[in-house]
């Protein structure tokens, strides 16, 4: 009985060889469940594309649609990408690499869409044998969990390999002969058994039938656990990259702790002047720059403030208003190796402007105590408006 297959793709497969094969896309595909196999071929560019800011690929809503559809009893093959180029974007700019220099981002991608973790790619040309013809691939699993080894390369590194319905494979599948070449080795051990096979129980067939079951409950269970671990610490990566963010990426993380710490909603702040951000109070109106440098403050970024704070003073007619001046400075070195802010600018910040300067590493101190319940918005809102100087926390 010939195999019903489906395959989202976009590079448009030749000679099919008359196997029944329904062409699809990610942003067009019929219902997963028609087909006996479901191949999703990632050799797309549109794939990979990730916003740094918003931490997801561009085509995240069409890819959840596609995977939000897929069961357990769908037998879904997986064909990572040969080498190509992918683009990170930002606000500043897009920068472009090799996915051989980086196949993390391909790791991040099956995590993200297909909740698959520990996965680690090597990148080096390497042919797989299929009988009387060899199959190619750009990469090879170096690492992987809770996976089935299915094929191996010539010089024996896995390049295929099962977990329940899913497949991954990093060979490519150029034609309709490879493709039917591989779903019957895939495959191969179960085409001729009849269904009603597995009703048949001898032996210790119960016994092990329900270990079975119930390790993969709890291999599903500490994969849940796992997922929800990565996520978090991919939150704390983010905040964490103030200590080396310049630009629009390190101003949208300041904000959204700021946001957080603060209780107010900067989502609507409108940069009518050329202040960072506005954070308004009944008694206090914070007025802030944020500053990503690779040396020290010097004294034209607190001039610079002090003249966007006399600008929106003199606009509002505002006297609750106090110059905030969140900075990231040695952004290229760890934390332990960055210079103390010089004095010189302390002082003129203190006496001459009012401003307080907070560095990125202290406000990470004052959100991490905040996230531990610690210190209360209120007390931050209270040391924003009574110090001056270099903030220094915690305050003796």
């Amino acid at each position: 009985m010939m195999k019903k297959i489906q395959l989202i793709n976009n590079n448009g497969y030749y000679n099919l060889n008359n196997l029944d094969i329904t062409l699809s896309s990610i942003h067009s595909f019929s219902d997963i469940e028609l087909f006996d196999y479901n191949i999703i071929d990632l050799n797309l560019k549109e794939l990979w594309i990730y916003n740094t800011e918003e931490r997801k690929f561009k085509e995240d809503k069409n890819i959840k649609t596609l995977t939000e559809t897929i069961s357990e009893n769908d037998n879904i093959i997986i064909i990572l990408p040969s080498n190509d180029e992918y683009v990170l974007e930002s606000y500043l700019q897009n920068e472009n690499n090799q996915l051989k220099n980086d196949s993390e981002i391909i790791t991040t991608f099956l995590r993200d869409y297909f909740n698959i973790a520990k996965i680690i790619l090597s990148y080096g040309k390497n042919e797989t044998n299929f009988g009387d013809y060899n199959l190619e691939a750009d990469f090879y699993f170096k690492e992987i969990s809770n996976f089935n080894i299915i094929t191996k390369n010539i010089i024996k590194k896995p390049t295929t390999i099962k977990r329940r319905n899913i497949t991954l494979t990093t060979l490519q599948l150029h034609n309709g002969q490879d493709i039917e070449n591989f779903i019957n080795l895939i495959f191969e051990t179960n085409e001729n058994i009849p269904k009603w096979f597995d009703n048949i129980e001898m032996f210790d067939d119960k016994e092990q039938k329900s270990l079975i079951d119930n390790n993969k409950q709890q291999i599903l269970s500490l994969e849940k656990e796992i997922s929800i671990s990565e996520t978090k610490l991919q939150e704390n990566n983010y905040y964490k990259s103030i200590l080396y963010e310049q630009g629009k990426p390190l101003e949208k993380v300041v904000r959204d702790i700021l946001q957080d710490m603060l209780k107010k909603d900067l989502s609507k702040f409108k940069d009518i002047g050329n202040e960072d951000f506005l954070i308004e109070f009944p008694d206090i109106t914070f007025i802030g720059e944020i500053k990503g440098v690779s040396r020290n403050l010097i004294n034209s970024h607190l001039g610079e403030l002090n003249l966007n704070y006399e600008k929106r003073r003199d606009l509002n007619n505002c006297e609750n208003l106090k110059p905030l001046l969140i900075i990231n400075r040695f952004r290229k070195y760890s934390p332990e190796k960055r210079k103390p802010v010089e004095n010189e600018q302390i002082e003129l910040a203190k006496t001459k402007y009012g401003i307080l300067i907070i560095t990125v590493e202290s406000l990470l101190e004052i959100y991490d105590e905040f996230k531990k319940d610690n210190i209360t918005c209120e007390e931050i809102k209270e040391m924003f408006k009574d110090e001056i100087g270099l903030l220094k926390y915690p305050i003796l």
